[in-house]
């Protein structure tokens, strides 16, 4: 029943504003070009996840809506940056991390896990708190991410807190590596003690687990340690 003007952007043809040769960078984000009727422009995103690049796609698809040349818009994605916690890139000596802990839901921890499996490392590690406020489904869901998550080129899970138990029982039912903490600041003590260098870490989780705590406790471990 929507009368008004309707943009379509993504990968399909048929899409007013897409995106054609993808290119993964890894943790340094993705390459494309964006196609807009006859207009091709080449664009670079520091965001990682091809996911990412849908999301940048409607931020195009908005600028040309409001008055943007297409060239104008496309290299505006080169000077994003993620947002604290929110898919940030750091370094912990030779280990990297991707602080992805503001917020989680099945979804966006699938595409992060898939961001990951793609990427190059000595192990790839997912450090995943429960994802709160899904309802009766819950616990299915966490076991199905779970399930996803063995399935992905992971190396070690990590479940952090409550119903994270369920992800660890769905990664280990289908033949991953997985172990269980109850709080952010244990899975700090667990990185400390397990990680190596060329690891790549993903943490994710719902915000009510504050996750980041474990990103502190693991730096502080580190300090004393040096």
């Amino acid at each position: 029943d929507f009368k008004g003007k309707v943009v379509m952007y993504g990968t399909r043809a048929t899409a007013d504003v897409r995106a054609e040769k993808i290119q993964s960078k890894g943790t340094e984000g993705a390459e494309f070009d964006v196609v807009i009727g006859s207009v091709r422009e080449h664009a670079k995103l520091a965001l990682v996840g091809e996911h990412n690049v849908l999301n940048a796609l409607a931020a195009v698809a908005v600028g040309l809506e409001r008055g943007l040349k297409p060239s104008e818009a496309v290299a505006a994605l080169a000077t994003l940056a993620a947002a604290d916690k929110r898919g940030q890139v750091l370094q912990l000596g030779n280990i990297t991390v991707i602080n992805d802990c503001y917020n989680s839901n099945p979804k966006a921890l699938h595409a992060m896990v898939d961001a990951l499996a793609a990427m190059k490392a000595g192990r790839r590690i997912v450090v995943a708190g429960e994802m709160l406020e899904l309802g009766p489904a819950g616990e299915e869901m966490h076991r199905a991410a779970g399930q996803h998550i063995a399935g992905n080129k992971i190396d070690v899970l990590l479940g952090v807190r409550g119903l994270a138990q369920a992800i660890v029982d769905g990664a280990r039912g289908a033949g991953g590596q997985a172990e269980f903490v109850a709080t952010p600041e244990e899975a700090g003590e667990w990185l400390a003690r397990e990680t190596h260098d060329g690891d790549v870490v993903l943490l994710k989780a719902s915000r009510g687990v504050k996750l980041e705590k474990a990103l502190d406790s693991w730096k502080a471990r580190r300090a004393t340690s040096n």
